[in-house]
């Protein structure tokens, strides 16, 4: 049976100078092997990098020992040029070849075809040349056929964009040194204007598209497109080793931490007496081996805030009638509480996850409202209990 011509229909993107392919991606497997393919679209995730077209498609991350994904510049006057010609550059769908050729064939001109594939003419004269030599490097002609007839959509093309996010706090934000978290990848940009240079570091994955760039971090959204951009690159991190087994038992195992979450690891990792480790590793979906690491992590990261002096003493809340027992001392979330405590030469009674439970004298409570890691301070009270008929509902 002889074979189909029509399968010759030009898929070479490194050397057709009639697409536009955005991206290189280059990988180091574990297996030694390296990977250097273009690519039209690269998605990074924690457990996969994905990829089209190649018959590799997907690899997973802890495949990886370390690669990088290179962005070419897009060809000058694109955005100009796709008002004109919607699908200039694009990657050519088989159907579009077979009726370049054909189309040519049968006489049109340049510009008439140019018209019915939203394409500037030149790039079909290129296209028609490079199928027709494909054609007789097979020696067969192929018969004719029906190509579609259809006049080219627009495709909407979409724009750069930037959202601000609420900022995280201190103890939301993703790190890299974060060794409970994997974040697969970090972008570097060039684009036009000033500043020129975007550094987004780290991101927790990010989509790399025909178009541009979808990408999130804690505190923005966005969208870049390729003709705003004059090079840049994306650096992959291998994923841990145990990424994949711990993940099936811990949904939560290495993703990128919800700042509430992150603040009951500091909470309990400084005192707060429940829940347990394993009921707090469960709750979180994260491994109890874990929580620890975070917690320790989370502390590094306190002591490198600068807290500034106080401007005015913290508050003082007292409770009339005043009731015998231990004050309350509210610490910030920088500070650890038993370190508060011990700075001021004051045995708590007892530690919590948001500060400390102590008797103090008069000139305890003026020092601790003169230090930037307290939050308020309150004296002991009362508890009443109302007594008497329930009210009828």
């Amino acid at each position: 049976m002889p074979r189909d011509p029509w399968k010759f229909f030009d898929f070479d993107l490194v050397t057709d100078p009639t697409v536009y392919v955005p991206y290189r991606l280059k990988l180091d497997l574990v297996t030694g092997d390296p990977v250097d393919v273009p690519a039209l679209t690269v998605r990074i995730h924690g457990e996969h990098i994905a990829f089209e077209p190649e018959p590799l498609g997907s690899i997973p991350t802890t495949g990886i020992t370390g690669g990088r994904v290179d962005i070419r510049p897009a060809p000058p006057g694109l955005k100009d040029l796709r008002e004109q010609h919607p699908s200039a550059y694009r990657m050519w769908r088989s159907d579009e070849a077979i009726a370049v050729y054909q189309w040519v064939r049968e006489g049109r001109a340049y510009e008439e075809i140019a018209d019915h594939v939203g394409r500037p003419p030149e790039h079909v004269a290129t296209k028609f040349e490079r199928v027709e030599a494909l054609l007789r490097a097979a020696r067969t002609i192929p018969q004719p056929i029906d190509p579609p007839s259809y006049p080219p959509s627009k495709i909407r093309e979409s724009t750069t964009q930037h959202h601000d996010y609420d900022p995280a706090p201190w103890y939301g934000a993703a790190a890299l040194d974060d060794p409970t978290v994997h974040l697969p990848c970090t972008l570097h940009l060039v684009q036009y204007g000033s500043p020129p240079t975007i550094d987004v570091s780290p991101l927790a994955g990010c989509s790399l598209t025909a178009h541009g760039f979808h990408f999130t971090t804690q505190e923005t959204w966005d969208y870049l497109e390729l003709t705003d951009l004059v090079s840049g690159w994306v650096d992959l991190h291998p994923a841990p080793a145990d990424l994949v087994p711990l993940r099936e038992a811990h949904d939560g195992a290495y993703r990128a931490w919800n700042p509430e979450d992150a603040k009951q690891v500091l909470r309990w990792g400084r005192g707060e007496p429940f829940p347990d480790l394993d009921r707090l590793a469960e709750r979180l979906s994260r491994p109890p081996a874990h929580l620890p690491r975070k917690y320790r992590h989370l502390e590094a990261a306190a002591a490198r805030i600068a807290r500034p002096p106080r401007a005015e003493p913290a508050p003082f809340h007292r409770n009339d009638p005043r009731g015998r027992g231990d004050h309350c001392v509210v610490v910030n979330d920088v500070a650890p509480p038993a370190a508060v405590a011990t700075r001021h030469g004051i045995e708590p009674a007892k530690l919590m996850g948001w500060g400390f439970l102590a008797d103090l004298t008069d000139d305890q409570i003026t020092t601790l409202r003169t230090d930037p890691d307290v939050d308020q301070i309150e004296e002991p009270g009362v508890a009443t209990l109302e007594t008497g008929p329930r009210p009828v509902p």
